[in-house]
């Protein structure tokens, strides 16, 4: 009974997810929405790395993404720095509405700190070798989306989780240890995306590219 309601969310799910996708924006008109936002990104990302380079030990790379995590079929970009702290990388990422020209807001339901003290913009973090996991249907049909990477020391590697929720323009993020997580990689459905590593010196171009290549994917 219990895998009937699963599959009964899932299939309405997937209903509601194309009906969207029917009204999907051109790429042209979501470039133009890039195209106007981006000097204000790198200004943004700019002060990002004013803030973060002290503490770290080594000039990071610039993390940028696209993906749709709100299913309206336009995506959000996001952008990130790498720390390295003992053994582990872990790529902290800030969120941007291209639909809302504003940063997304984030709420954390468990104890939040990043590597830099008061980095509150910050949204949730990804290993250096993927960005989202993918993401299930929960009991009341809402996506939850997943993003995993390795942390702690040699003798001791956890693997570090972060489910999140899009409601009301808001990220809605829980940190778990895997330990704690009733989910398998197999039960993820595929999230539409596109990630890169860049400079602050090539964003503006490379975050075009980008773009281009997230639409080249296939959908979801």
């Amino acid at each position: 009974m219990r895998l009937c309601k699963k599959a009964l969310i899932v299939f309405l799910f997937t209903l509601i997810f194309s009906a969207c996708t029917a009204r999907t924006p051109s790429n042209r008109t979501v470039e133009k929405m890039l195209l106007a936002d981006i000097d204000f990104l790198v200004d943004k990302i700019q002060e990002m790395y004013n803030d973060v380079r002290p503490e770290l030990l080594y000039e990071p790379p610039l993390y940028i993404a696209f993906a749709d995590v709100d299913f309206d079929s336009i995506p959000e970009f996001f952008y990130g720095y790498e720390t390295m702290t003992s053994s582990h990388v872990k790529i902290w990422y800030r969120a941007y509405s291209l639909k809302d020209r504003a940063i997304i807001s984030s709420e954390h339901l468990t104890n939040w700190e990043t590597y830099v003290r008061g980095d509150d913009d910050c949204a949730f973090y990804t290993g250096p070798d993927s960005f989202l996991e993918g993401y299930f249907i929960d009991d009341n049909a809402k996506p939850t989306i997943i993003t995993q990477t390795y942390a702690g020391p040699v003798v001791d590697i956890r693997l570090d989780v972060c489910m999140i929720q899009y409601r009301d323009s808001k990220l809605f993020i829980t940190e778990v240890n895997w330990s704690e997580v009733n989910w398998h990689d197999e039960n993820l459905i595929q999230l539409k995306q596109a990630w890169s590593v860049t400079t602050t010196d090539s964003v503006k171009d490379d975050a075009i590219k980008l773009l281009s290549e997230y639409f080249e994917k296939d959908a979801a």
